[in-house]
This record gives C-alpha cells, structure tokens and sequence, in this order.
C-alpha cells in the first residue's frame, strides 16, 4: 500500500532539517572551543576546561591507627626473654625496672615486621636503658635484633654506643637525650631502612640495617621480630609504648 500525503507536503524534509542544524551546531561549538584554546589566557597559558570537567583529586588514604602496646595496668602481651619476669613492674601507669642494674630487657609477645613506633621514657641521670626493635624471641635483643641506644651521654660527641645511636651499626646525627627528664622516640622501619627522631629532632635518615648472619638463621630473616625495651642499669620507666604498621621504604637508598 502506498503513503499517502497532502499535496506539496514533504514529511522528510523536517528531520533532515533537524540532524543538519544539530550537526551545524556541534561543528561551530567545536571550532569555538578550538579558537579559545589557541588563544592563551592572561597568564601565557590556555583557558583551563570547566570546573566539571576536571579531574577531582583523590581523598587522602586514612593513616593507620596507633595501636598501645602497654595498657597502663599489667604487663599483658610482655615477656622476660632472659629469664627473669620479676625484674620488671608497673607503677602508677608506668613500665617500671623492679630490679635496677640487672640489665633486663621485657619483649612484646608479638613480632612485627615494618611499623612505627612510638615511646615515651623517663631516663634518670646516669642510667642506661634502650629499646630494640625486631629482636629475636629468644637471648639478648641488643645481638639478636636492633637497639636504639638510651644512655646518659648528654654532650659527648655521638657514636655508635652513645644515645641515639642503632648501637653498634649507627650513631645519630645529633645527641638530643634529656637525662632527668621525660624522652620521646619515634622510630620508623621499613625493609631495611631506619628513620628515628629523638625528642623532635631527627637522629636517624634511612640508615641502612646490616643483615648478620644472626639474622639469616632467623624466621623472615630478620626483618621481623618483637619491640623490646631495656634496663642496663637505673631506673628506666616507661609510660607509652605504641605502634602502627607502615608499608614501603621511608627514605630513598643511600
């Protein structure tokens, strides 16, 4: 059957106008948006796009929450790995040395691999004390581990056995101990790099940690191990102890 239409009436000549004038419309809008991109703006560069055609920057990855490693009231998830759980107490919220002057260390229970640590301590003048990070579960962690070195050496010179120092592989870049006096150390661990601030200022830049042969024989080779914390000789006390987990290396190769 054929289409039937009024005379002179030609029913597709309206939407051919319709797709022409759209397509008219799209070439004019893009030689418009052309022109204005060849012409720089008042500071040399082009017009910056509109601001809903930009990208939105990404929100910040939450950072890992601190978790406390000492609950204020027992010494739940410590332990004496040289034998003497009697040489260490808590007192008025505090890790306190029970026996002074037996160099005892108390170890975390748990092993930790790359993490941030945090640690406030009171160091009486005079003493020594120190805190070891991936320390074996078993013997001194000063050998079996690292230790950040925590003595009375206030104006001597930094060394590998002064304070600050990762004892026997670093000293710090500056001496900042306070003896008599509430200390804060932070020490960050990935890989094999070290960052570590002593009070605020910065006493260790991506220090590279050795892998001994104590530590080959190790499970994980030695990149993890226990938080460990040291009284040489006073009366080391310790009232925060805290940790989170970091990933990837703090500080470039050196």
């Amino acid at each position: 059957m054929s289409r039937r239409t009024a005379p002179g009436v030609d029913l597709g000549r309206p939407r051919a106008v319709e797709i022409g004038m759209a397509r008219l419309t799209l070439i004019v809008a893009v030689w418009m948006w052309a022109a204005a991109c060849a012409q720089p703006g008042p500071t040399g560069e082009p017009p910056a796009p509109p601001a809903s055609a930009r990208a939105q920057p990404r929100p910040a990855a939450p950072a890992e929450e601190w978790r406390d490693l000492f609950n204020g009231r027992d010494l739940a998830g410590w332990s004496a790995p040289m034998g003497d759980p009697a040489a260490w107490a808590v007192s008025n919220g505090e890790i306190v040395s029970a026996i002074p002057g037996k160099g005892e260390w108390l170890t975390t229970d748990e092993a930790f691999g790359d993490f941030e640590l945090e640690v406030e301590f009171f160091l009486p003048v005079g003493a020594n004390t120190g805190v070891g990070i991936r320390t074996a579960s078993v013997g001194d962690p000063s050998y079996g581990g690292f230790e950040i070195q925590l003595n009375d050496t206030a104006g001597a010179e930094p060394s590998a056995t002064n304070a600050g120092a990762v004892y026997r592989v670093a000293p710090a870049r500056v001496m900042a101990i306070r003896p008599g006096a509430w200390n804060r150390l932070r020490v960050r661990v990935a890989g094999d790099r070290l960052d570590a601030w002593l009070n605020g200022r910065r006493i260790h830049d991506g220090v590279r940690l050795p892998r001994r042969e104590v530590d080959r024989a190790r499970p994980g080779g030695g990149r993890r191990g226990r938080i460990a914390l040291q009284d040489n000789n006073g009366s080391a006390r310790f009232r925060v102890v805290r940790v989170r987990p970091v990933r990837g290396l703090l500080s470039p190769a050196r």
